[in-house]
């Protein structure tokens, strides 16, 4: 994914601290963020739940294979932009990127 998108011409900056992660959007400038649910180091909720605190209104996309009912729901109530599956194509990804950039320049104007 983090190759693709460096292919694409987007800035990718990669983690697999979710304390890493929080200390990287609050010291630059970031468009996006993609969090794996089951990521180590903080898990993805934890890391969102930080991010929220920090930077409410930053895009910020699920990554699971395993989308379970509870987990999903609370993302939503955090406010996740998007939900991208592991099995998902690079056509699924360009899509979800675009939507939530999309959603996100439209709500700041």
């Amino acid at each position: 994914m983090s190759f693709w998108m460096k292919s694409k011409g987007y800035a990718v900056e990669t983690t697999d601290s979710g304390d890493r992660a929080v200390e990287i959007i609050q010291s630059n400038p970031i468009d996006i963020v993609f969090l794996d649910v089951r990521m180590p180091k903080g898990g993805g909720i934890g890391t969102l739940t930080k991010i929220r605190a920090v930077k409410k209104d930053l895009p910020v996309i699920l990554i699971t294979a395993y989308p379970e009912d509870h987990v999903m729901q609370e993302a939503r109530e955090l406010g996740i932009s998007g939900f991208f599956p592991k099995e998902g194509g690079l056509d699924t990804l360009a899509q979800v990127i675009e939507v939530a950039l999309r959603t996100h320049k439209g709500l700041r104007t």
